[in-house]
This record gives structure tokens, C-alpha cells and sequence, in this order.
């Protein structure tokens, strides 16, 4: 089944990010590779990759009650495709939301978000590397087969 990913559901979007795992700074929303956009929960639907045309999609939240905040004084160092502000009912406050993508996230800034960045990009490309290489492999092997 192929989810689609709605860059511009503000409410999904939040929704997402309201569930990062405790201490997180980003939550990955989705894979891109060139200009499709995949849904993380079809990552095993994904069979023309190449690492260089990856990036993943991030969502952080930047508001009054929220610990681990998006670090405002490091935007630039981000790739902002999305930003939106949210009222949170349950905290009776407006929350900042940016949605983001990284390729290879590499930084000398000194800040835990993008140790976060680079754990989540690094896991879904060895994921899709590994992959495409039994992809590849069952592919020649086709090949071989209709040869003969």
C-alpha cells in the first residue's frame, strides 16, 4: 500500500513531530530521492535509488513549551522547504513548525540536532543501499535467465 505524503498538511505534519521520541530534536517525515517525494512507512517500495539524489525530509518544532527546540540561531544552516505556525490547544500556545531536508548532514556546529540528522540520514540510506543491492542482484539475475 503507498501512503502519500502531504508536504502541506499542517496538521499531519505537527502531529508527526509531536511524537519524536523523547529528547529528539527532528523527526524524519519522509525520503526524497530526485523529486519524489516516499513516505517513511514505504521505504520498501523505493527500487531506483542513488545515494547521491537522497535527502531526507525533518520536521522541528520551535514554541514557548517545548524543550527541545529547533535551534533558531542555526536556519541558515538548513534547507527550509516549509514553515508554519499551529495553535496547540492543549498548551493554549502557537507552535512554529519547520520542515526541512538534509543530505548529508554534515556540520561543525556544535549542537545535537545535527548528531540527530546525520543518526536518521545515515540509517535509511544504509537501509536503501542494502537494498538495492539485493534489488540489483535479483535484477541480473532476471537478466541472466532470459538470456539463456
Amino acid at each position: 500500500m503507498t501512503h502519500v505524503f502531504d508536504i502541506n498538511d499542517n496538521v499531519r505534519i505537527y502531529e508527526l513531530i509531536k511524537n519524536r521520541k523523547e529528547g529528539a530534536f527532528v523527526m524524519p517525515l519522509y525520503i526524497k530521492i530526485y523529486n519524489s517525494i516516499y513516505d517513511i512507512r514505504d521505504i520498501d517500495e523505493i527500487d531506483n535509488y542513488v545515494p547521491s539524489a537522497l535527502k531526507i525530509g525533518f520536521g522541528s518544532i520551535y514554541g514557548f513549551f517545548n524543550k527541545t527546540q529547533f535551534p533558531i540561531k542555526y536556519i541558515d544552516s538548513f534547507d527550509i522547504v516549509r514553515q508554519f505556525t499551529i495553535f496547540d490547544d492543549r498548551i493554549n500556545n502557537d507552535m512554529n513548525c519547520y520542515v526541512f531536508e538534509s543530505s548529508d548532514p554534515y556540520s561543525n556546529i556544535n549542537h545535537d540536532i545535527f548528531e540527530q540528522i546525520s543518526y536518521y540520514y545515515w540509517l535509511f540510506r544504509d537501509y536503501l543501499d542494502n537494498r538495492m543491492k539485493v534489488i540489483r542482484a535479483e535484477r541480473i539475475r532476471k537478466a541472466m535467465e532470459e538470456d539463456m
